[in-house]
């Protein structure tokens, strides 16, 4: 039976996490912590969310356990406050459809407590 996707919320800034890598030149990388790990099928969900929406001059995000490491351009720093509003945005759609797959999962219980139901009636007419 598929598993559920947990949801995440962004908790803070990490300002200490500053980095660089070679595939975005000129950019620093920082992260944004997510309130818990929420797994690989969130952030393939993410993903397609971040990417499917419009922004303009939208930086590379690259989702890494519980962490959002954006890589921006400094030049750009004025716009950050937008740009990480535009983020929870994008991490809210994420929540509502991984919460609209979930809700179309079975409930494992209500099924077991069903069958298990059926069971007791034919014990009851089984010799």
């Amino acid at each position: 039976m598929p598993e559920r996707i947990p949801t995440a919320e962004i908790i803070s800034l990490d300002p200490e996490s500053l980095h660089t890598d070679d595939a975005y030149p000129g950019a620093y990388g920082f992260d944004v912590c997510l309130d818990r790990g929420p797994g690989a099928e969130w952030g393939i969900e993410f993903s397609a969310v971040y990417d499917a929406t419009p922004y303009p001059g939208k930086p590379p995000v690259v989702f890494q356990g519980d962490r959002l490491s954006v890589f921006y351009l400094p030049r750009y720093a004025g716009d950050l406050p937008r740009f990480l509003r535009f983020l929870q945005a994008v991490v809210a759609d994420t929540n509502r459809g991984v919460e609209k797959r979930n809700s179309v999962l079975p409930d494992e219980e209500s099924q077991k407590n069903a069958f298990r139901q059926t069971l007791r009636d034919l014990a009851r007419r089984f010799p």
